[in-house]
């Protein structure tokens, strides 16, 4: 076998000429090169070498439900009934003073509902095939983001009159130092959420080449 550039005969099957130093057998393919570096750093970090270029999808969106309100509707309304009723057998009052009593009323359930207005558009939840957003705040926003693969545990909080209209909180246990433990609440559907989320961990881990336990 010779060189092709200084005709010296060299061994059979070697990839460099001993006295020119030319290259004598072409290079080997980028995606399949034993020694690249960027075929090293996939094998280095577990995840697969497709895994890299992967396009970021959103897979929910959503914010504080206003059903997550309706318990305290009922409650103000259930209060409110039993104050009427007991003023009207025990107490006699002119309509002035009946007047003061439902403005009062009135205003604890307006109350409740520029609270919900103002959790509403201080709230807002979203999720990707990677990422997990949560933004809170109305005149000062603040933006957390939480890695899905990072995330370990998800569990949904409901209580009786939560499952009846299908709300609920989420709480993520996760490795972020920032937020180490996030509740999302008032999400409508929120089981369904929860699989959503769950089944985008297990996904982004499985992309990457790592067990479901390993992080």
């Amino acid at each position: 076998m010779q060189c092709p550039k200084c005709q010296t005969e060299v061994v059979p099957q070697a990839s460099f000429c001993s006295r020119c130093g030319a290259r004598l057998s072409p290079d080997p393919p980028e995606d399949d090169a034993e020694g690249h570096p960027a075929t090293q750093l996939s094998r280095r970090s577990g995840a697969a070498p497709s895994a890299r270029n992967e396009a970021e999808e959103e897979l929910w969106q959503g914010t504080y439900s206003p059903k997550a309100a309706i318990p305290a509707f009922v409650l103000t309304g259930v209060v409110s009934l039993v104050v009427v009723l007991g003023v009207a057998a025990f107490a006699s009052l002119t309509w002035i003073h009946w007047l003061w009593l439902l403005l009062a009323i009135a205003l604890v359930f307006g109350g409740i509902a520029i609270k919900l207005w103002i959790t509403r558009l201080s709230t807002a939840y979203r999720l990707t095939t990677q990422r997990l957003v949560h933004e809170t705040g109305l005149l000062r926003r603040v933006t957390n983001r939480v890695e899905v693969i990072d995330i370990d545990d998800v569990t949904t909080v409901q209580g009786l009159i939560d499952r009846l209209l299908r709300i609920g909180t989420i709480k993520l246990t996760s490795s972020d130092r920032t937020h180490p433990v996030l509740q999302l609440r008032g999400v409508d559907d929120a089981r369904t959420v929860a699989d959503q989320i769950d089944n985008a961990r297990r996904s982004e881990r499985m992309r990457r080449g790592l067990h479901i336990e390993a992080v």
